[in-house]
């Protein structure tokens, strides 16, 4: 969670965060410049709508990062999609719901798309986006 937390400093009330040089990382889950780029961190802020995807190491290079934020930014919605690296749902889901952000949705992928079930109620059998909001699931 070093790299989301760093990502949502502002959402979860810190001044600002450290960002490191691509090609010389002081701490782990630091930012690059090349990520603060990506994901526009300047201008996220707490009332930016928070979503992604959850999924293991790959989701961090989902094309739907350029997709969403790219579209985010052309139409001037206050909005960023992210990728959430999980390794325990159940921290995740714990997390997610203590933390004040009101997030939009969340795209599910390997390994979560039928163990997120145990959260959600729903006829699927498996799952791959969910928006909290509503409960709303669906299988796309």
């Amino acid at each position: 969670m070093g790299k989301i937390s760093r990502l949502l400093f502002q959402p979860f009330g810190a001044v600002g965060t450290f960002v490191g040089l691509d090609f010389f990382p002081t701490a782990n889950g630091q930012l690059t410049i090349k990520e603060v780029e990506k994901y526009n961190l300047q201008k996220i802020s707490k009332s930016t709508k928070i979503g992604g995807i959850i999924g293991g190491k790959q989701v961090e290079k989902s094309l739907g990062i350029f997709f969403y934020n790219d579209y985010f930014r052309k139409n001037k919605i206050d909005a960023v999609y992210l990728p959430f690296v999980v390794e325990d749902l159940d921290n995740f889901w714990k997390w997610m719901e203590k933390s004040r952000i009101d997030f939009y949705g969340f795209s599910f992928t390997m390994p979560f798309k039928k163990e997120i079930k145990k959260y959600i109620k729903t006829e699927f059998p498996a799952l791959n986006l969910i928006l909290p909001k509503t409960d709303e699931c669906l299988n796309t």
